[in-house]
């Protein structure tokens, strides 16, 4: 496993709030805006942790997840349910994203406590 640079308690603190505010946004067309902003605040604040890509595994997750799933719920849909299950899967992959680097974090600071 590759190590990263150990974050600060309120930066993971930061995720955690991010992860809880996506929680609460479900996927009707209505509310993507706010998943999208969301989107875009974890891609800056994941910028803060560490510059380089390579050694960025939320950015470099949040830059994948941009390419498929985020292009995919911004398209146009004949339906509206099928933009929904696009946004679902965008809302659910962006979460996963954020718990990953979560207990990524958490673990990374436990083996250097050791």
């Amino acid at each position: 496993m590759k190590f990263m640079k150990s974050i600060e308690k309120a930066q993971k603190e930061e995720l955690e709030k991010m992860k809880k505010r996506l929680s609460l946004i479900n996927s009707k067309e209505g509310n993507f805006i706010s998943a999208e902003i969301l989107f875009y605040e974890a891609i800056t604040f994941s910028r803060t942790l560490h510059p380089e890509t390579e050694e960025n595994p939320l950015l470099t997750s949040l830059k994948q997840i941009q390419a498929v799933e985020y292009r995919s719920a911004k398209e146009l849909y004949p339906k509206s349910t099928m933009k929904e299950k696009a946004i679902k899967r965008f809302i659910s992959r962006f979460k996963n994203a954020l718990a990953d680097s979560i207990n990524l974090y958490k673990t990374q600071s436990k083996l250097q406590a050791h």
